[in-house]
């Protein structure tokens, strides 16, 4: 029993480092990413303490699984803010680079909804700005 505990404090020992890095790499993931810890726990089917525990480098068990279900809920966190960000930014305003300054606004998917060529690359842009506040749905600028 003695050597088993040895053992079990040995291969404890020697992974602390490792552990304690990876915790600590999702940990600061999660955080840049406004995520609470009690909300990744129960998306991946774990205890906010379990999660907690792995974040601080300590022995989990599961904790290959634990780090894979991390791992793919970040990945698929950053695939739905990507997608509602592109929701709310529905228009592309494309502007020529000459001193007329013709602007195209265009829906995500590259159709041309509006053109604005008044000779003013100001007045174009702001005519361009209003038709998408007026139609509803954010804009980007294409670059």
């Amino acid at each position: 029993m003695t050597n088993q505990l040895t053992t079990r404090e040995q291969y404890i020992q020697e992974n602390t480092k490792v552990w304690s890095k990876r915790g600590a790499a999702f940990k600061e993931r999660r955080t840049r990413m406004g995520l609470s810890r009690s909300r990744v726990a129960e998306s991946i089917g774990t205890s906010e303490s379990t999660l907690r525990r792995f974040e601080l480098g300590y022995p989990v068990t599961r904790s290959e699984l634990v780090a894979r279900a991390y791992e793919i809920f970040l990945e698929l966190w950053i695939q739905v803010v990507k997608d509602i960000e592109l929701e709310r930014d529905r228009f592309l305003i494309d502007q020529d680079a000459d001193e007329a300054g013709k602007v195209t606004v265009m829906m995500r998917e590259y159709k041309k909804v509006a053109e604005f060529d008044t000779g003013d690359a100001v007045l174009n842009n702001e005519l361009a700005v209003a038709f998408c506040d007026g139609n509803g749905g954010g804009y980007d600028y294409a670059i």
